[in-house]
C-alpha cells in the first residue's frame, strides 16, 4: 500500500499539472512504445514508423508494446496504463519483503529493504513513465520469488516473458541454471525449465528470423 500509495500520488500530481503528456515525457515512452503500440494495434505490425509503410523492427522486445497496445485498445487513457504500473510496483516491494525472508535475513532487513523499493525516488519517477522498467521489474522478481521457493517451471515461464520485455534475463538465465544444478536439481527438471524458456521465447526468435 506504501509503494503504490507513493506512487499513485505522483501520477495524480502529473496528471493534474502535465496531462497524459506528462506519463510520455521520455522520449523513447513517446517513440518506441507509444507508436509502437498504435502500430501494431491499427496497423498490425510491429514497427516504429512515424507513416507508411509501415517496416517491421526489433528495437524493443515485444511485450510491454502489447501491453501498451492492450490498453489502447480498450480506450483506456494512458493514466490506466500507468496505474497498473503502480500496481506492480507495490507487489515488486512484497515480493522484495518475502524474498529476504526465504533467504533468511532478519525481519528488520526485509522490512528496510521493501520500504526502500517503496521510497526510492528514482523508482517513482520511473514507474510513473511509459516505459517498460516496471513490467520488466515486476515478472524478474516474481520469477526470482519462484526461484527461491523452488517452483521452477513458473520461474523459467516468468523469466522468459520478463525477457520478451527486456533482453537483460537472458544474461541472468544460465546463472540460474548454474544454482540449480548446485542445488543438485534432477536433470530433468534443469532441463524441462529451459525447455519452458525457450518456448516463450521462441515465437519472437522465429519472427525475427524470418523478418531478418
Amino acid at each position: 500500500l506504501l509503494t503504490f500509495g507513493v506512487r499513485f500520488l505522483y501520477a495524480i500530481f502529473v496528471a493534474a499539472f502535465f496531462g497524459e503528456h506528462g506519463f510520455i515525457a521520455h522520449s523513447d515512452a513517446f517513440s518506441f512504445y507509444l507508436r509502437g503500440a498504435e502500430n501494431l494495434l491499427y496497423h498490425h505490425v510491429f514497427s516504429l514508423n512515424g507513416e507508411a509503410p509501415y517496416m517491421p523492427d526489433a528495437y524493443r522486445m515485444p511485450l510491454y508494446t502489447a501491453f501498451v497496445a492492450a490498453f489502447l485498445w480498450l480506450k483506456s487513457p494512458l493514466f490506466f496504463i500507468i496505474l497498473a504500473q503502480n500496481f506492480m510496483a507495490g507487489f515488486i516491494s512484497v515480493f522484495i519483503y518475502r524474498i529476504g525472508r526465504l533467504l533468511g535475513f532478519p525481519y528488520g532487513v526485509n522490512l528496510f529493504a521493501a520500504i526502500l523499493t517503496a521510497l526510492e525516488p528514482a523508482s517513482i519517477y520511473w514507474g510513473n513513465l511509459l516505459l517498460s522498467d516496471y513490467l520488466f521489474a515486476f515478472l524478474f522478481i516474481w520469477s526470482v520469488y519462484e526461484f527461491f521457493m523452488a517452483r521452477y517451471y513458473s520461474f523459467a515461464l516468468l523469466l522468459g516473458l520478463a525477457t520478451l520485455t527486456r533482453p537483460t534475463s537472458l544474461y541472468f538465465f544460465p546463472l540460474f541454471l548454474l544454482v540449480m544444478l548446485l542445488k543438485k536439481i534432477s536433470l530433468n527438471k534443469i532441463l524441462l525449465a529451459f525447455l519452458i524458456f525457450f518456448i516463450v521465447l521462441f515465437p519472437w526468435l522465429l519472427r525475427n528470423k524470418i523478418v531478418f
